[in-house]
């Protein structure tokens, strides 16, 4: 494909005093604040058909060196990326890999030792190219492709990144919600970003774009833009069909008039889409039906699978010859080939491949790659990629291995959102074997993750992959080479492959760690966070909590992932030790047992009826009978507790309570009528005896909360339980979980009243005290009451697991409130509390969180509540 494009530049400095956006190409000048004009800069929007790459940067907020970090990165991704590809032409992620590394090279040569803050700067990037349009970005900095309105359909927003801010993760680790997250004052911390910092590297999130259609508008942006406006209110502004182009970006510049940062943008509007014929493949490809010879076999090139800055992978046939009863015979097979060629470096003259410059580093890094398929090549196993042979031809380097259809492992694993827990122990056994095995051989992989590993499309058999850093080394644990650890990948490098300028000893933990986080990404579908933040923050278990992973996989994925070395396990066959067996009956009990009942599906048939009698029979009689009612209600006990009633000042702010999230907000007065409330949550043991299964096959654990439920769950017990008990059980209120939580009025402690403390009503506030949180749960529930009550003598209030309230999620209003039932309507309900996988400061009585409780898949439970004069 070619394109014919109009691109058009804003830029304002907002209320700032000093410009930290750049961008590429550098279409206008920046402007400058001017008290009694705004000065608006814009392109004028000459189509430019050779322009192919553009890239918007914002130099961090704060920093005063933002502005030379975002000019910085530029300028070299920019050059780092034209200097590799034709317009039309070949781009690869490695390529966008390779310019990332270079621009954090500039960084760090241009960098002050006087600078106490590092420079720092975002970056978003989008190239057209023949196979359509590829985007990288890191931070905030967005991108965005919108399609206008056509024949009926309205206009819509059909690809937008996701930052990499900390409320983001917060919201994957299930700590916030989305609805807080907008509120949060944590919005605008950036979890990546590019900075001058040794041994950080971050990576860029890669998207390829293939459906673009003549009229699409594809935007590049600062958080200053898109702070102001929805994605939506944004798609609708460009797309306006009203306004010219020019105009589109003058009203967009009028829409940031009063903001406080700095507002930059690119608005690329694709005019018309050209299927250009016989630009399928990288012009400085092999053509199909090139026939290449070593001294063993002949290929033929059939079509180009791959390329990057430093090689071009081929499809290619050849014949191999079989032994078998009829004697020798020759049959065709497929295989990979790949060549060495620096894109940069070399270019082709007619077959052959020469260098552009004799000062070059052609020599040094065909060394490399020559390394690479000799090391592939000595290895004999069933879970590493066979190499054919190596051979040199047209003056450059090949080697030819296995072709795997399958694609990677990574592209398996996000299709499907994550693996059933025993089929990711499958697989990591089989990439453990390889492991063992080159160890085994003093070599290490050193950049093991599920991208490196190819799946076969016939037997489901995986194959490790890309030697390119691989290293063997000897018994005291030296690199048999001066080598340098390679830096790997972010998320999979311990800290002592990302500080790669120590001196490291070669062991096999370093492989380890990346089996540890490539199992974290088969369970979750989310790379694991960087060594420097586990060391920092610990390892994010809540996705791996929210998938039900077993405790014995956690407790492998966190050995396995050990930032210190002396910590972690020494080598992979512990790590495999420690994984469930996958027909472990106490881990996957539900599924095997769902097995075994069909098998004994008659006999549970024959017993259908009596059991259906019975139990009618049971409860029916019950309902109608008060002594029955009594004894049902006894077995319970539900223990309710007085909850005197009274009016206290319900919500925190900044001024009451450091950290209180805007939702939290505003403080205002409430008055509650006394009502009773269940001294512990709702157990396994009474869920049970209402709702006659248990949940998560936890029937021996009866004085544990029940959790993993659904909101239609929860209005089911409590239907069945009132019709069986007569009473009117309920779920509490949002405000009177919050008094009762801070101890009604019997919570005279100022802290408490504050919502500071665990709302003991006395001067013990220590969290451990009263709950169950991620720093001292080790992430499980425990049984109800095993920690200190609150003054009205209620237990878990905070932590164990969340609380379900009756109210739908929505602002507090700033009013006195009698007896508040929360927003009329919504989408979410509150939850309080805190759970055993919430942070110690997320146990508080004024912290909320919001749910949807469709899943049943998070530690939410609930406890409930009676109205006064209902409980004799």
């Amino acid at each position: 494909m070619n394109y014919i494009i109009n691109a058009y530049a804003m830029q304002d400095i907002g209320l700032r005093t000093n410009q930290e956006d750049a961008f590429f190409p550098p279409f206008i000048d920046p402007c400058h604040y001017d008290e009694t004009q705004r000065n608006w800069c814009y392109y004028d929007g000459t189509p430019h058909t050779d322009q192919r790459l553009f890239i918007v940067c914002d130099g961090m907020g704060g920093h005063d060196r933002g502005e030379v970090a975002s000019h910085i990165v530029c300028k070299t991704m920019s050059n780092a990326l034209l200097s590799n590809t034709t317009i039309e032409g070949a781009f690869s992620d490695e390529m966008i890999h390779h310019a990332v590394d270079e621009a954090l090279d500039a960084l760090l040569k241009a960098e002050s030792p006087r600078d106490v803050r590092k420079m720092g700067t975002t970056m978003a990037m989008l190239k057209f190219h023949a196979e359509g349009a590829t985007i990288a970005h890191i931070g905030d900095s967005r991108v965005y492709h919108f399609r206008p309105a056509a024949a009926g359909k309205p206009a819509k927003v059909l690809f937008v990144t996701k930052d990499h801010t900390m409320v983001n993760e917060m919201m994957e680790r299930g700590e916030i919600t989305a609805a807080q997250a907008k509120l949060s004052s944590r919005r605008h911390i950036l979890s990546r970003s590019m900075m001058a910092q040794r041994g950080y590297r971050p990576e860029a999130d890669i998207d390829h774009i293939t459906d673009i259609q003549p009229g699409d508008i594809f935007m590049l942006c600062t958080d200053g833009v898109f702070e102001v406006m929805d994605d939506q209110e944004l798609c609708d502004v460009v797309t306006d069909p009203n306004y010219s182009d020019v105009e589109l970006t003058q009203r967009l510049l009028h829409e940031c008039l009063h903001n406080r940062d700095n507002h930059t943008a690119y608005i690329v509007r694709v005019k018309d889409v050209l299927n250009v014929k016989g630009k399928t493949k990288p012009d400085s490809a092999l053509p199909a039906g090139t026939v290449l010879k070593s001294q063993n076999y002949t290929y033929e090139v059939e079509k180009v699978l791959g390329q990057g800055a430093f090689g071009i992978t081929y499809l290619v046939n050849t014949s191999i010859a079989m032994q078998g009863q009829l004697g020798t015979i020759r049959t065709g097979v497929k295989m990979a080939m790949k060549e060495f060629f620096m894109h940069k470096e070399m270019k082709r003259e007619g077959g052959e491949l020469i260098e552009i410059s004799p000062d070059s580093k052609v020599k040094s890094y065909a060394e490399r790659f020559r390394n690479e398929a000799e090391k592939l090549a000595s290895l004999t196993h069933p879970n590493i990629v066979r190499v054919l042979e190596v051979f040199e031809a047209n003056n450059t380097i090949y080697y030819t291995m296995e072709y795997l259809p399958g694609g990677s492992l990574n592209d398996y694993v996000n299709k499907r959102n994550g693996l059933p827990e025993r089929e990711a122990i499958r697989c990591i056994r089989q990439i453990g074997s390889a492991l063992l095995y080159i160890h085994t051989n003093k070599m290490l992989h050193l950049d093991v993750k599920p991208a490196n590993i190819m799946r076969s499309d016939s037997t489901g058999t995986l194959k490790l992959i890309d030697f390119g850093l691989a290293k063997r080394y000897v018994d005291n644990g030296d690199p048999e080479s001066s080598a340098h650890l390679g830096f790997g990948t972010t998320g999979y490098a311990p800290l002592e492959q990302v500080d790669r300028d120590n001196e490291v000893e070669f062991s096999p933990a370093i492989d380890v760690y990346a089996l540890g986080g490539t199992y974290y990404k088969l369970l979750t579908a989310y790379a694991p966070n960087s060594a420097v933040d586990v060391l920092n923050n610990g390892l994010a278990t809540m996705p791996l909590v929210k998938k039900n992973v077993s405790q014995k996989s956690i407790d492998a994925i966190k050995a396995a992932m050990q930032p210190m070395k002396a910590k972690r396990l020494a080598n992979v066959q512990e790590f495999l030790d420690m994984l469930p067996r996958v027909d472990d009956d106490t881990i996957f009990y539900e599924k095997k047992a769902r097995r075994i009942r069909k098998r004994w599906i008659a006999a549970v048939i024959t017993l259908v009826v009596g059991l259906s009698a019975a139990y009618y029979l049971f409860f029916t009689e019950r309902k109608n009978t008060p002594v029955e009612a009594a004894a049902f209600e006894k077995y319970l006990d539900l223990q309710m507790v007085e909850v005197e009633g009274g009016t206290f000042m319900m919500g925190s702010d900044s001024t009451t309570l450091a950290g209180a999230d805007a939702d939290e907000a505003p403080r205002h007065k409430v008055t509650l009528s006394t009502f009773y409330i269940s001294r512990y949550e709702v157990t396994q043991r009474q869920w049970y005896a209402v709702m006659k299964k248990t949940k998560e096959g936890r029937s021996k654990n009866g004085d544990y909360p029940v959790c993993n439920v659904t909101l239609k769950e929860i209005r089911k017990f409590i239907e069945r339980l009132n019709e069986e008990t007569g009473r009117n059980y309920r779920l509490p209120t949002e405000a009177e979980w919050e008094y009762a939580a801070r101890g009604g009025q019997q919570g005279t402690n100022e802290k408490s009243r504050r919502g500071e403390t665990s709302g003991n009503g006395n001067d013990r506030a220590e969290p451990d005290s009263m709950a169950w949180h991620a720093a001292n749960s080790g992430m499980h529930t425990a049984p109800v009451g095993s920690l200190h009550p609150n003054s009205l003598g209620i237990y878990d209030m905070l932590g164990n697991v969340w609380e379900l309230c009756s109210d739908y999620y929505g602002a507090y209003p700033a009013s006195h409130q009698t007896n508040p039932a929360g927003a009329a309507s919504g989408t979410y309900h509150i939850i309080r509390g805190g759970s055993c996988t919430s942070p110690a400061a997320v146990c508080r009585p004024t912290y909320r969180q919001d749910t949807s409780l469709e899943a049943g898949s998070a530690p939410i439970g609930f406890r409930l509540v009676l109205p006064a004069g209902k409980e004799e």
